[in-house]
């Protein structure tokens, strides 16, 4: 349908993974992370949130950050996304 979003997924390991993008086109989203979202949220919810484009990315950061601590904030939450409008 025309949509040519691309998602970029980093996720921990034993060592951090960094890549590296030459282009960004209107629509990407970047999101850097720290594991406290990633272990109270699936990816599912973050995607959701993430497409919600009626938020300003603070309102999505705001949203993200609360999910996980509503999920049960076991750890530090750390949220940086990118928008490319």
């Amino acid at each position: 349908e025309g949509d040519h979003r691309r998602v970029v997924e980093l996720k921990q390991r034993r060592r951090h993974r960094l890549g590296v993008v030459d282009q960004t086109e209107p629509g990407d989203v970047f999101l850097l992370c720290s594991d406290g979202l990633t272990e109270e949220v699936s990816d599912a919810e973050i995607a959701a949130l993430l497409g919600r484009e009626e938020l300003s990315a603070q309102e999505c950061v705001d949203q993200l950050i609360l999910a996980a601590l509503d999920g049960g904030g076991s750890d530090n939450v750390t949220v940086i996304l990118v928008r490319n409008r």
